[in-house]
């Protein structure tokens, strides 16, 4: 069994991973961090279990309802595709009584971990094992219903006090904690149902079971004669209670070192983190035509990020073999030097175009992937990643008449303006303002050319930090290579006069 995680949490990912691989599961070191790549994360590594994080997994979507809807439909899909070959393991701290919970359970999610802390033993022994309904069935069903069938007792007394569903089965006990007669009806119903088919009443029976066991734990006012209806009814449904926090009498001791935080960050702190900058964050840039500076623009971004400490990857993402060009000349080569697929400017590394990547290997070693499309018409191969980019640049003209060429790549890509950024290179205040004007569009961006891309200027730089807007992190270091190389050599050039002027004193 193989195992993908979709925590998106470092601590809680290595945590599990530890707990998974100690119990012999093998987990891909390949992790999910956001829910967009779910399904082709899937598709390409076709693992037994997926674990996901219900806080912690990005979404793009902001509203709690589209989030939990998102969910649903991606686990419908699964069970479309691969039926029940994918186990759906779900981390979450949600109230007992979100009807989400069900929601799940009605897609045979049959592995819920909904408590802030939870047995580290308890997780491995429940994955460790076939998924069980017994594990999730306090959380419902949904709008799934099951039918009871009861044999042997008065249909309208049965309808009357044990048909309905386990919500209301609560609110009846709950209403009447303290009713001896009516607990020791509901054993008589409980002795005559056990003696009969299990096969027709395990449901019902693990159900009020439970209840019971719930009951006996609060230490309600039953007192002694709860205690006596639960050793006379041992023997018939103590292979129906499920085991778990609510029953287990010793769960309190467990010692500390067997406890999992599901929550290792606080929820408000989580809630000011950006979904966008966890992992790596993808820039594709492309021009609504050919030859609109797409190159430019994606050297110039990567260069302000290595700058900042980034590790950075630029992929040629069309066959223009504009990288072959830059790599002959960066060597002072009159011929393509086409047996490196790669090469490395000023700390980016650069990657010539392939009809095949393994783009998921790339993605894991870099904190920014920008892709370069050029013209998207010739990188039909990546188009579905354009798509998936976190920040999408659009290069185009500011003429007026040119326009079309904005509503025409939008058509083509079957894209909405809003899912890009406009850059106009060379582009001025005026021009920005009659884009914006004719497209109704705040998103317009001017972008300064220079001679050399690889050492943008501070105008530039600027214009970067508008264009990553809330994908921009935070710098990884102090200084870039080059300012640590130019502090090295000037302190080496002032230590040697110094000596040398203590020598000539």
């Amino acid at each position: 069994m193989t195992v993908l995680l979709a925590l998106a949490q470092p601590t809680l990912s290595k945590d599990i991973k530890e707990l998974l691989v100690s119990g012999g599961l093998a987990v891909h070191d390949e992790e999910v961090f956001h829910r967009k790549y779910l399904n082709d994360t899937i598709e390409l590594l076709s693992p037994s279990m997926v674990i996901i994080h219900d806080l912690y997994l990005p979404s793009d979507l902001e509203n709690p309802e589209e989030r939990d809807l998102e969910i649903l439909q991606l686990i419908e899909y699964w069970r479309t595709e691969y039926d029940n070959d994918l186990r759906v393991v779900y981390f979450c701290v949600r109230e007992k009584q979100d009807s989400f919970l069900s929601d799940l359970v009605a897609r045979n999610v049959l592995d819920i971990f909904n408590e802030r802390q939870v047995s580290l033993t308890m997780i491995r022994e429940q994955l460790s094992n076939p998924p069980r309904f017994k594990n999730v069935q306090k959380f419902g069903t949904g709008n799934l219903s099951v039918e009871f069938i009861e044999d042997g007792t008065d249909e309208s007394e049965s309808q009357g006090e044990i048909d309905g569903d386990s919500s209301n089965d609560n609110d009846r006990m709950d209403d009447q904690p303290s009713s001896g007669s009516g607990r020791r009806e509901l054993g008589k119903k409980i002795s005559q149902t056990a003696g009969k088919t299990i096969s027709n009443t395990a449901v019902k029976l693990g159900s009020l079971g439970t209840h019971l066991s719930e009951h006996a734990i609060k230490g309600t006012e039953l007192g002694k004669k709860g205690v006596g209806l639960a050793t006379k009814t041992a023997g018939t449904i103590k292979d129906l209670i499920p085991t778990g926090p609510a029953s287990d009498n010793n769960s309190q001791d467990l010692m500390m070192e067997d406890i999992l935080d599901l929550m290792p960050v606080e929820l408000d702190v989580t809630k000011r983190i950006k979904p966008a900058i966890i992992g790596t964050v993808l820039i594709a840039v492309a021009g609504v035509r050919p030859h609109m500076g797409a190159t430019y623009t994606s050297i110039s971004i990567a260069s302000y990020l290595e700058k900042l400490g980034h590790s950075v990857a630029i992929i040629e993402s069309n066959n223009s073999q504009d990288f072959d060009r830059i790599h002959s000349l960066y060597e002072g080569e009159k011929i393509f030097l086409k047996k490196d697929h790669y090469f490395e400017i000023d700390g980016i590394h650069h990657y010539k175009y392939r009809e095949v990547f393994n783009l998921y290997e790339l993605y894991s070693l870099y904190e920014y992937v920008i892709m370069d499309f050029g013209d998207l018409q010739t990188a039909t191969g990546y188009i579905d990643e354009f798509q998936r980019a976190h920040v999408r640049c659009v290069l185009c003209s500011g003429d007026e008449w040119k326009k079309q060429w904005i509503d025409e790549f939008l058509h083509r890509n079957n894209l909405d303006k809003t899912d890009c950024l406009f850059i106009i290179p060379a582009g001025t205040d005026d021009k920005r303002k009659n884009i914006r004007e004719m497209l109704n569009y705040d998103g317009i961006i001017p972008f300064p050319t220079e001679e050399n891309p690889y050492t943008p200027s501070r105008e530039a730089e600027e214009v970067i930090i508008d264009v990553l807007g809330t994908y921009l992190k935070s710098p990884s270091r102090s200084f870039s290579k080059r300012a640590l190389v130019i502090t090295s050599i000037i302190s080496v050039v002032l230590t040697t006069a110094v000596v040398t002027i203590f020598n000539l004193l």
